[in-house]
């Protein structure tokens, strides 16, 4: 007997390890029926994809699609059919969705992870897939609706190689400016339907190529601004979007001007000749008439005044080349509240080594001029400020072309008044496409809006806001989180404030690239791995004493990360 039970397991062993060595990870699958349906406003577009994955292998597999998003396309939602009825994804930090994924994998049960790979780079897993079988998911994707040549536009791409046996796709789109237009891509040679104030627009195909994107626009018109208005608690928010009746450049023209010539020791590494050139060029051009040239290190060191009709820039020209460059920069001395000049010229290679690095600013155009190949273009902007100048690169740009960016000067939205409306943003805002606003209403109102610059406001637009609800709360809190989502993801820090990240995905159940969706099917799991259970199994966890609290989750990460307590082992508490 003895004999007998040794090779069977042997057979056993070896039976358990064929199988495992035909268990194949990470395999490409035929998207077999693609579903997508698109509801869209003037502000935001809502995109529900529903997909089924064809196993054509004789093996199971674990299932995996990447694909690729737009900026600003952000899902918020997950799901995995199980047993003929979709269950809700939950969002948990990456690395625990996909430690819990991974561990689960190896027992043969059925979850699926949705996660983000680098920015707008995605990554689906499904397992398992059965031989010669499928698995259906379903994904949600909310974006604001992209502004480009005063038209609204979405496109959703798609990149998929094989052919899908049945695609169906139905668009809407509420209370549009205009009729849409298709783009290129799938809607080629379609039509949109318009009833009421809704367009539509439906296909069908079999056996179709999925590598085109899903592509509209609709055209925007000036003074026809469009708002979504919602009340809550006896509190009227509102969003507004509108193109402004101004252009963002108007012509500019000084006749007097302010030079301020940085003349320390680092003054011997720009490009003097070129400089000069640029300045002799500005005068003729623009017919100056007058010129003060202030010449600054650690502080003023002199000034020379240049008529044009009098003097000749041969002797500016010898005189500034010739001189001994030395000490150091401290742009905070320089003040141009007092200039009475029509624009300040700032010749600096931007090294502030001493002080204060930012003059104090006034109301006249200031232009910042370097022929440096490495500057701080931000910092040099912030100089410029709301004068309505430019930042001019003398190192990558023809002085001919340099001269005529001076010919304009910038306006902005400068400034709003109001006595019952009340603005988030802040002010002055740059012009160039449509303006996004958001706010709140304490009672109907005119709304003043003043364009122009630090130099002058050319211009003012007028609209009555009153409290009329025109749009619900969830669409009005997805615009909200859009907004944010753009901020954390292409803002000046991004991926350096992660924490940030995992406390906005967690808080409002979006994919980030801290955070991802998982769905399984055993409850024992949720609980095993903490993971928060979708609502229909929450009735069963609590009896089984297992109850999620996401809010007091996101409040312990907050202590976590932002501490850096740890645990026995190094591993954070």
């Amino acid at each position: 007997m003895q004999k007998l039970f040794l090779p069977l397991l042997f057979i056993l062993a070896f039976n358990i390890q064929s199988n495992a060595q035909q268990r194949l990870f990470d395999q490409p699958v035929q998207l077999k029926n693609c579903n997508i349906s698109i509801t869209a406003n003037p502000f935001i577009a809502t995109t529900v994809i529903e997909m089924e994955f064809y196993n054509p292998k004789d093996q199971e597999v674990e299932a995996r699609q990447e694909f690729q998003l737009n900026r600003g396309q952000v899902i918020t939602g997950f799901q995995l059919e199980l047993n003929g009825k979709y269950r809700e994804g939950s969002i948990e930090e990456r690395w625990k969705a996909r430690q819990a994924y991974s561990s689960i994998v190896g027992k043969r049960v059925d979850p699926a992870l949705l996660q983000m790979n680098g920015q707008n780079n995605y990554s689906l897993n499904i397992y398992p897939v059965a031989a010669k079988s499928s698995r259906k998911i379903k994904f949600t994707i909310v974006q604001m609706m992209l502004d480009e040549n005063q038209k609204l536009s979405y496109t959703l791409p798609l990149n998929f190689r094989s052919p899908t046996e049945n695609f169906k796709l139905d668009i809407k789109i509420n209370r549009p400016a205009s009729i849409p237009i298709v783009n290129k891509g799938m809607l080629e040679d379609r039509f949109f339907d318009m009833r009421s104030e809704e367009a539509s627009l439906s296909m069908q195909s079999a056996n179709v190529s999925l590598n085109k994107p899903i592509s509209f626009s609709i055209s925007q018109f000036i003074n026809q601004p469009q708002f979504c208005i919602n009340k809550s608690n006896g509190k009227a928010s509102f969003l507004m979007r509108f193109y402004p009746d101004i252009p963002r450049y108007y012509a500019s023209k000084a006749r007097i001007i302010n030079v301020y010539w940085d003349v320390s020791l680092s003054g011997k590494d720009r490009n003097l000749v070129k400089e000069l050139d640029f300045l002799e060029k500005y005068i003729s051009v623009n017919e100056i008439s007058k010129a003060n040239i202030i010449l600054f290190n650690q502080q003023v060191q002199g000034i020379i005044v240049f008529n044009s009709t009098t003097d000749k820039f041969s002797y500016i020209r010898n005189f500034l080349l010739t001189y001994k460059y030395n000490g150091a920069t401290e742009l905070g001395n320089l003040d141009f509240s007092n200039v009475l000049a029509d624009a300040v010229l700032l010749f600096s290679d931007g090294l502030n080594t001493l002080g204060n690095d930012m003059p104090k600013q006034g109301a006249v155009q200031v232009n910042v001029i370097t022929s440096v190949n490495r500057y701080d273009y931000n910092w040099y902007r912030n100089i410029v400020g709301n004068t309505g100048g430019s930042v001019i690169n003398l190192f990558s740009t023809e002085v001919a072309n340099a001269v005529k960016k001076t010919d304009s000067a910038e306006n902005f939205l400068y400034r709003y008044n109001a006595a019952n409306i009340h603005l988030n943003e802040t002010f002055p805002m740059k012009l160039g496409g449509s303006i996004f606003l958001s706010g709140t209403i304490d009672k109907a109102d005119n709304l003043e809006l003043l364009y122009g610059n630090n130099t002058a406001l050319l211009h003012s637009e007028n609209y009555f806001l009153q409290e009329n609800e025109t749009c619900d709360e969830d669409s009005y809190n997805k615009i909200r989180m859009l907004k944010t989502y753009d901020s954390l993801m292409y803002g000046d820090y991004g991926y350096y404030h992660w924490q940030d990240m995992v406390e906005f995905g967690l808080a409002e159940k979006v994919v980030t690239p801290q955070t991802s969706y998982l769905v399984l099917e055993r409850i024992e799991d949720y609980i095993k791995y903490n993971i928060a259970p979708p609502k229909e199994l929450e009735e069963k966890c609590a009896a089984m004493d297992y109850v999620y609290k996401p809010w007091h989750k996101i409040k312990a990460l907050k202590g976590i990360y932002r501490t850096g307590k740890v645990g026995a082992g190094g591993k954070r508490l």
